[in-house]
C-alpha cells in the first residue's frame, strides 16, 4: 500500500459555499448577523439602507485572516490485479481578505458611501496524486495502459467588489441602493508526470518518463468585470427594534481566456480561445435587530440559489483540445457541480460596558456541495461557524477584533461525481472524501471624520 501526500496551499475555504460568513470585524464578532443594525460602511455589502443611520463621516478598514485545515483522502483498488493504493493530505493554508471604505451623511435624510472588499473565491493546489494513467494519457501510444502517473492540479478563482451606494430616510423607513462592479480572475492547471519504473510505465521505444505527459491542460482567464447591484429596506418600529430586507442581484463574469493542452498530437498544439461565463449568485436576506442601551441582538437569514448558477462549469474551446479519461478529445471541458440551494442563519449578541463591547455569535448553513458534485477544488464543507469579538472605542476611533471557528465536516464523494468517474479506469474501484475546518481572525478599525 502506498500513501502519497497532497499539498493544498493558498486555498480559500472559510465560507458558506463561496460567501464569507461575515464582512467586517464587528460583524464577524456577531456571527455575521448585522443586516438590520446599520451605521457601518460595510452595509454597502449587506444592506445599503443601513447607511442612513450615519450621523458623521465614517472610514472603515480591516482584514480577515482565514486559516483552513483541509483533509483529502482517496482509495483506489484494482480487484483483477489485487493492487491497492491511497492518497492522504492535511494542510493549513492562510488567506488574507481585506476590506476598506468610506461613507458620510448628506444632509439630514441622505447618506452616500463607497467600499472595496474581497467578495469570496475558491481554489486548491494538489501536488502528487498517485493514480493509474487513463486513456487521455495512453491513447497517444507512448505510455502503457499499466503506467502510473503523478497528477498535479491548481485551481484559482478570485472575486472582489467595488460598491458605491446611497440611502435615504422616509420617517421610520430607510431605503438604500448600491451599484457593484465585480472583478474576477480564474486559472486552472493540470499536469501529469509518468512515474518511471512503476507498472511498465513507458514502452520500449520511449524509455524516459515525460516531464509533462499527454492529458494535462492549462487555462488562464482574462480579468473579468461585471456590473450588478443591490437594494435594501429597513423599518424602525421604535428606537430599539428594526427589521430589514435586502436583495443582491447576480453578476455574470465573462472569464474568457486561453487553453493549452499537453499533447503529442500536432492538431492540439498551441492555444485555443476559451469562452466561459461564471454567474455569481443572487442573494435574498432578511434581518431583525434589537438595540438597547447596553445590549444589541441581531438575527439574519440568507437564501442563496446556488443550483441556478453552480450546476455546471463549462470551458468552451474553438477546437478539440482536452482529452477525456475514455480517450476522445473534446472541444469543451465540463464539470458537473450540482450545487444545492442554501439557507444560512446567523445570530449575534453584543454587550457594551463603558468603552468596551463584548460580542458572541454563530451561523449555520448546510453546505451546498452534494456528494455527486464534490471535488478537491471549489467550495467549503463547513456548516457551523462560531465567533467571539471585542470592540474598544476611544474618542472618534474604534478597534474591533473577532475570532471565528468552523469545525470540519467530512463529505464522502459519490461514485457518480466527475472526480470519481475520471478515476474509475480499467475496472478500478475508487473512493474519496474531503473535509474543511477553519479558524479566522478579523481585525478592523473605524474612525469618524
Amino acid at each position: 500500500m502506498l500513501s502519497i501526500p497532497l499539498i493544498l496551499p493558498a486555498s480559500l475555504h472559510a465560507f458558506h459555499g463561496l460567501f464569507l460568513p461575515a464582512y467586517g470585524a464587528r460583524q464577524a464578532g456577531l456571527g455575521g448577523a448585522s443586516l438590520a443594525l446599520g451605521g457601518s460602511v460595510m452595509d454597502l455589502q449587506n444592506n445599503p439602507s443601513g447607511l442612513a443611520l450615519l450621523d458623521e463621516g465614517l472610514f472603515e478598514a480591516g482584514i480577515a485572516l482565514n486559516r483552513a485545515s483541509i483533509t483529502y483522502n482517496d482509495r483506489t483498488y484494482f480487484p483483477g490485479e489485487n493492487v491497492y493504493f491511497e492518497n492522504h493530505n492535511r494542510f493549513n493554508p492562510v488567506s488574507p481578505l481585506p476590506y476598506m471604505g468610506y461613507a458620510t451623511p448628506v444632509g439630514d435624510r441622505f447618506a452616500f458611501g463607497m467600499a472595496l472588499y474581497a467578495q469570496g473565491g475558491g481554489g486548491a493546489e494538489i501536488d502528487g496524486i498517485y493514480r493509474r494513467a487513463a486513456a487521455e494519457t495512453t491513447s497517444s501510444g507512448g505510455v502503457s495502459p499499466s503506467a502510473y502517473v503523478s497528477e498535479d492540479l491548481k485551481f484559482r478563482f478570485v472575486h472582489a467588489k467595488l460598491t458605491m451606494g446611497g440611502a435615504a430616510s422616509f420617517g421610520r423607513l430607510r431605503v438604500g441602493l448600491a451599484v457593484d462592479l465585480s472583478y474576477g480572475t480564474n486559472r486552472l492547471d493540470r499536469t501529469l508526470t509518468v512515474l518511471p519504473g512503476v507498472g511498465a510505465a513507458i514502452e520500449e521505444n520511449n524509455p524516459l518518463s515525460y516531464i509533462q505527459a499527454p492529458g494535462g491542460f492549462h487555462y488562464r482567464s482574462r480579468p473579468a468585470y461585471a456590473p450588478s447591484g443591490k437594494i435594501g429596506f429597513s423599518y424602525d418600529f421604535n428606537e430599539s427594534w428594526s427589521v430589514s430586507y435586502a436583495y443582491t442581484a447576480d453578476s455574470q463574469l465573462e472569464l474568457d481566456g486561453m487553453m493549452r493542452a499537453d499533447s503529442t498530437d500536432a492538431m492540439r498544439q498551441g492555444s485555443s480561445r476559451v469562452e466561459r461565463t461564471l454567474a455569481w449568485p443572487d442573494r435574498h436576506s432578511a434581518g431583525i435587530a434589537y438595540r438597547g442601551s447596553a445590549v444589541t441582538v441581531a438575527f439574519d437569514l440568507h437564501y442563496i440559489p446556488w443550483s441556478r448558477h453552480f450546476d455546471r462549469m463549462t470551458f468552451q474551446m474553438d477546437r478539440p483540445m482536452v482529452g477525456t479519461p475514455l480517450g476522445p478529445v473534446s472541444p469543451a471541458l465540463v464539470w458537473n457541480l450540482r450545487w444545492k440551494d442554501q439557507v444560512v442563519g446567523a445570530i449575534g449578541l453584543e454587550y457594551r460596558v463603558d468603552n468596551l463591547a463584548y460580542r458572541i455569535g454563530t451561523s449555520y448553513g448546510k453546505t451546498p456541495i452534494p456528494a455527486e458534485g464534490l471535488s478537491p477544488f471549489l467550495g467549503s464543507t463547513t456548516e457551523y461557524h462560531f465567533s467571539v469579538g471585542l470592540g474598544y472605542t476611544r474618542g472618534r476611533g474604534s478597534l474591533d477584533v473577532a475570532f471565528e471557528y468552523a469545525p470540519g465536516r467530512m463529505i464522502k464523494g459519490s461514485p457518480l461525481s466527475d472526480w470519481a468517474i475520471s478515476r474509475q479506469v480499467q475496472g478500478a474501484a475508487f473512493q474519496f472524501e474531503r473535509s474543511t475546518s477553519t479558524k479566522g481572525l478579523y481585525i478592523g478599525m473605524r474612525y469618524k471624520i
